[in-house]
């Protein structure tokens, strides 16, 4: 997967993925895609797992897009003004966020 920011005050995240890469978001970040992108929306981690999701202040339901052939893109805009960085998380560090602050994407290879 590829991805850029663009924009200034309202950015946007462009995603670019290969055929049979995974992209997981939370429901309703997915701006727009490519036709050639299955998106599937699920409750991962069961029950329990979104209780304690929407406890958190976050979505109950998780967003999988898969692409199915050629390059697809997933663009996920920003829901408020504001800058969108890029912040890779060595083994044990971690960071505290305000609600909607995080654009949480998992990148998974099938």
């Amino acid at each position: 997967m590829r991805y850029e920011i663009k924009g200034d005050n309202l950015p946007i995240v462009i995603c670019k993925l290969n055929p049979g890469e995974t992209l997981v978001s939370e429901s309703g970040a997915m701006g727009w895609m490519s036709d050639n992108i299955k998106m599937d929306t699920n409750m991962k981690g069961g029950l329990l797992g979104g209780i304690s999701r929407t406890i958190s202040g976050e979505s109950i339901f998780l967003n999988t897009f898969t692409c199915q052939k050629d390059m697809g893109m997933v663009a996920f805009p920003s829901s408020f003004p504001g800058k969108i960085i890029e912040r890779h998380l060595l083994s044990g560090e971690s960071i505290i966020c305000q609600k909607k602050a995080f654009l949480p994407l998992n990148l998974q290879l099938n």
